[in-house]
């Protein structure tokens, strides 16, 4: 887990040794505001899971504060012969060697994104001239396929090499999908990805509306979670929406534990342009432009089917039997802590693939999140061998409806009382 004490907010702290990139900012590849996210931090984990080409030490030691304190470092290890900085070796092997120029998404796969995203905004701009409950679903499916693709791939700085490139689809995309840039960065960038599924930092689990970490208390209502929460998923999207809208009213606004980030007054401003544009075309311009009854029908279709859609493909990537009971008590690898707390499905699938915006390969994401998933399914091969070396299991399931299993198997057991779970 990341430690927290003793950091100079001035500073990015790398295995407890503290760096000042300030002079640096401007020149950073994938651009200010990412490198700022490592700021006051230990960003071992970050810097080293978006760095699949690490810089050269020589940078790195030009910037190195002379005479700085040296701080207790992240909680997770990266030993040179460990599993991560293998796996990560293996990595930057396979992307020479196949002469790949970089680990964003290529011409067709960018065309495609682009597409998508306004092919979204289509099927919304025509659910409000017709009224048609078919456009609506199209919009949902659509909203669906832009947070698990372009949004989660923009947030990563995955999509193009290109910071500009990367904010946009960001925030165009997340407009139309269900929080805000600087909300989502927090909970999901900072937090999640670094310390998976360890309570309290990882707040990407609907708790207390479910309860699959053993962290979490067991609330009564809990034991039929595997019965009811198939009829909140359809509704998850609202959920999510109606409570980022109520927590950027905290002081400060946070995330779980994670204090959400804003650089100036522009961060805050595109926060709220965001959020109220998502909750304008989500919810109000229905019954702006439709009777009641035919608002709430079209609101249904195209929630639900979002909600849905998106609801299960984050849901089996780390909610399932095996993946949950490894919160360390002592100091791990911070790639084998990634592997065995996530869940991949249907990994040798294009389909599979690209109707999960990669996230069934979950693993490799964790892996290497800057990355974008199209080149997920070579890299997971490379994963899995060097599992085998270093004797971690490599959990996954054959396909979407297998994953779905291992994940009501997961709710029921976590639903029970302690002593019988």
């Amino acid at each position: 887990m990341t430690a927290k004490s003793g950091h100079d907010y001035r500073y990015w702290y790398l295995n407890g040794i503290p760096y000042d990139f300030k002079d640096f900012l401007k020149n950073h590849p994938g651009g200010i505001k990412a490198i700022m996210l490592g700021r006051g931090r230990d960003c071992t984990a970050m810097f080293e899971s978006y760095h699949t080409f690490r810089p050269a030490d020589a940078l790195l030691e030009k910037y190195k504060v002379k005479n700085g304190k040296v701080v207790e470092g992240s909680f997770f290890t990266f030993e040179p012969d460990g599993f991560y900085m293998t796996v990560k070796e293996r990595a930057r092997q396979y992307f020479k060697k196949n002469k790949i120029n970089h680990t964003k998404a290529d011409y067709l796969v960018g065309a495609f994104t682009l597409l998508e995203v306004i092919a979204t905004y289509a099927f919304m701009l025509l659910t409000f001239m017709t009224g048609n409950w078919i456009y609506a679903a199209l919009w949902g499916f659509g909203r669906a396929m832009c947070i698990i693709g372009p949004t989660h791939a923009g947030s990563h700085y995955a999509f193009s090499r290109s910071p500009f490139i990367n904010k946009a689809i960001y925030i165009v995309s997340m407009a139309i999908s269900g929080s805000t840039p600087a909300q989502w960065t927090s909970k999901h960038v900072i937090a999640h990805h670094v310390d998976t599924n360890i309570v309290p930092v990882d707040d990407d689990t609907m708790y207390p509306l479910k309860r699959v970490l053993p962290a979490h208390k067991r609330l009564a209502f809990h034991h039929l979670q595997h019965i009811y929460i198939w009829f909140l998923y359809p509704f998850t999207l609202s959920f999510w929406s109606i409570s980022n809208a109520i927590k950027l009213f905290a002081d400060p606004p946070i995330e779980g534990v994670t204090q959400v980030i804003y650089l100036n007054k522009l961060d805050i401003l595109e926060t709220w342009i965001v959020l109220a544009f998502h909750l304008a075309q989500r919810f109000v311009l229905f019954f702006v432009f439709f009777p009641f009854s035919e608002a709430i029908k079209l609101y249904l279709v195209s929630e639900m089917i979002a909600s849905t859609w998106f609801s299960l493909q984050f849901a089996v990537n780390h909610e399932v039997d095996g993946v949950v009971d490894h919160t360390p008590n002592k100091k791990v690898d911070w790639g084998k802590h990634q592997v065995i707390t996530s869940h991949n499905y249907g990994s040798d699938s294009y389909l599979a693939l690209y109707l999960s915006g990669g996230l069934n390969t979950q693993i490799e994401h964790h892996l290497f999140p800057s990355v974008h998933y199209h080149h997920y399914k070579e890299l997971s091969k490379i994963v899995r061998r060097t599992c085998k070396e270093f004797n971690i299991k490599y959990i996954a399931s054959s396909n979407f409806y297998e994953a779905l299993k291992a994940h009501y198997r997961h709710l029921r057991r976590m639903g029970q009382p302690i002593e019988a779970a």
